[in-house]
Formats: structure tokens, C-alpha cells, sequence
């Protein structure tokens, strides 16, 4: 069922990548934004993130993704991720945010840094607004 609101902006699924090692937040996220009618793809570390925005046709819109993770951290991933050109809007979560990290994710023009636990609601409304953001810029 799609329920993507035209007047706000967000005329079509948006493409989602979600890199968290933890199975259910992953899980729980691409439920949630999957069921607003987006196209959500979940990945536990940042090389198969990597890989698997390397491999597809088009780009995605939005990434989500955890700070700390097993083979680097979610900083090294947007980073990655812009020299590889993607457009993405990456929203950066972290269970222990800190000034000197939330630095470094604006310098890198990280789109949000947020603190875990983050409610379906707020992930939702946040995920959609750097989308309508993901899809002026296209």
C-alpha cells in the first residue's frame, strides 16, 4: 500500500539502504519503511554496503546507518560512499553521540545525526524528509 503524500514532496518510494550489524534493528527498520511503500535493502556491515550500492543500477536515496560497525565506522561509509559519487542522504545513528563525532558527520554533510534508540515514528519522518531533500537534488 503506498502512502507517500504528494504535497509533501515524497512523490515516489524512495530507495533505502540500512547498514546496522545489529538483525533487529535492521529487521524493525525496513519493516516500518517498508510498509510506508519504499524500497528498503538491509546490510549488517559497511564493505557489503559498499558493495551492494556498487552493484545496483540506480542509487539510493537515502542511507541509514549505525556509527559503530564491525569493519568501519559509519563516518568511513558516507565518506566512502561520496568519493564513490553517490548522492545518497546518509543519516547517521549512534547510541553515544558526542560533539566531536557530530563534527566530523556535519564536515562530511551527513543529512541527520541521531541518538538511539530512535522511535518508528521519528526514523520515519526523518528518512522521508531526506528523501524529499534526495529527490529535489536529482
Amino acid at each position: 500500500m503506498m502512502t507517500l503524500n504528494v504535497e509533501e514532496g515524497v512523490t515516489r518510494p524512495l530507495a533505502i539502504l540500512i547498514v546496522d550489524d545489529e538483525p533487529a534493528i535492521r529487521e524493525v527498520f525496513t519493516r516500518f519503511l517498508g510498509r510506508r511503500g519504499h524500497d528498503v535493502v538491509a546490510c549488517g556491515s559497511a564493505e557489503e554496503a559498499i558493495q551492494i550500492a556498487g552493484a545496483r543500477s540506480s542509487s539510493f536515496d537515502v542511507i541509514v546507518t549505525d556509527l559503530i560497525l564491525p569493519d568501519m565506522t559509519g563516518l568511513d561509509l558516507a565518506r566512502a560512499l561520496s568519493e564513490s559519487g553517490s548522492s545518497a542522504q546518509v543519516i547517521l545513528l549512534t547510541g553515544e553521540p558526542n560533539r566531536e563525532t557530530a563534527d566530523v558527520a556535519r564536515q562530511l554533510r551527513v543529512h541527520r545525526y541521531l541518538a538511539k534508540p530512535i522511535r518508528a515514528g521519528a526514523l520515519i519522518d526523518v528518512v522521508e524528509e531526506a528523501g524529499r531533500v534526495a529527490t529535489n537534488h536529482s
